[in-house]
């Protein structure tokens, strides 16, 4: 599937039909705006839930990030997401350890979901794929890319995100450079 330096887990709020996207934040941010629950590493596209860990890309092991959740003493359904920053070669590899610490290389675990790859910044997480609107390319971008998203809003292959996050890159320069994520979910911690 590639290679993938572990990002970090974070507390999400269950995919589930309960969104707080409007119709008209969907016409703006989505390139399918028929997504029902899009998921993403970014926080404001995909909620997550109040905990006590630090940030969205925590730098936590996945197994603290569980231990957390099976403590919360919430009745919410939540979900942990895992998220690994992919690179195309060694060289880009490299550059992510330099950029954002990433180390570690990131295996999955069979019992994880994979859900999709997204496409965002380095520093914020802000998602070039679902909270940049697109403007008066979105029809355009629209044609082009729709197709290739999944039920999720995220792209299903690796390459496409890779030529994504380039035109993304130039596109939205004040957050360049952008990072291909991919994204595992494991679902019901809680009860």
């Amino acid at each position: 599937m590639g290679r993938f330096l572990y990002a970090g887990a974070d507390v999400r709020a269950y995919p589930s039909g309960d969104s707080d996207w409007t119709p008209e934040r969907r016409m703006d941010y989505l390139l399918r705006p028929e997504v029902t629950f899009p998921l993403s590493v970014d926080p404001q596209v995909w909620k997550r839930f109040p905990t006590d860990l630090p940030g969205p890309l925590a730098w936590i092991p996945i197994v603290e990030v569980e231990r957390r959740v099976a403590l919360m003493p919430s009745k919410h359904r939540l979900c942990v997401a895992i998220f690994g920053a992919a690179a195309e070669d060694d060289a880009e590899a490299e550059d992510l350890r330099r950029r954002t610490g990433a180390e570690t290389a990131l295996t999955a675990d069979q019992a994880w979901t994979f859900v999709g790859f997204d496409v965002a910044d380095d520093v914020i997480g802000v998602s070039g794929l679902s909270n940049c609107g697109y403007g008066e390319e979105l029809d355009e971008l629209r044609a082009a890319w729709a197709s290739r998203l999944n039920e999720h809003g995220l792209f299903r292959h690796l390459d496409e995100a890779f030529g994504f996050r380039k035109l993304t890159d130039a596109r939205v320069s004040e957050h360049a450079p952008f990072t291909v994520y991919g994204i595992w979910v494991v679902l019901d911690l809680s009860t």
